[in-house]
């Protein structure tokens, strides 16, 4: 008689939830748009109160339409060895670091963007920009 044999196999796969003001959990957020859902949030959030935009932004990030990508994505933080924008890696990626309150812990400086008055982003708006690093940070 021959020994069983068996074959296990695992597959891990990581599913982000997005919850409804209520605490609903909704569905997975996923193929994020930069041009409709994230610039939006950076254009609402960042630059108007006018620090990153115009000729002299601040720390040189211009996240103003049209500019955005090539000032963030692959570029050196200023305030931290990480990439502003490490495509597919959120968790290495300063900027999304600095606008979740991670700066510090990630070998950062400063405050937790944006500054008041503004108010800190929402759980969804920061979910939105961890799916699009986390999909390689296109520009779509």
């Amino acid at each position: 008689m021959r020994p069983a044999t068996s074959l296990i196999v695992c597959l891990s796969t990581v599913v982000t939830f997005s919850c409804g003001e209520n605490g609903d959990v909704t569905e997975p957020i996923q193929n994020v748009s930069f041009s409709t859902e994230v610039q939006p949030i950076f254009t609402a959030n960042c630059i108007s109160l006018g620090c990153h935009i115009g000729p002299n932004p601040q720390l040189g990030m211009d996240l103003t339409v049209g500019q955005t990508i090539a000032s963030i994505v692959g570029v050196e933080s200023v305030q931290s060895a990480l990439l502003r924008v490490a495509p597919g890696q959120s968790s290495s990626s300063y900027l999304y670091q600095k606008v979740s309150g991670g700066q510090i812990t990630s070998g950062g400086s400063g405050d937790r963007m944006p500054p008041p008055p503004r108010l800190a982003l929402d759980d969804n708006e920061l979910e939105v920009i961890r799916v699009w690093i986390e999909e390689g940070a296109l520009n779509n």
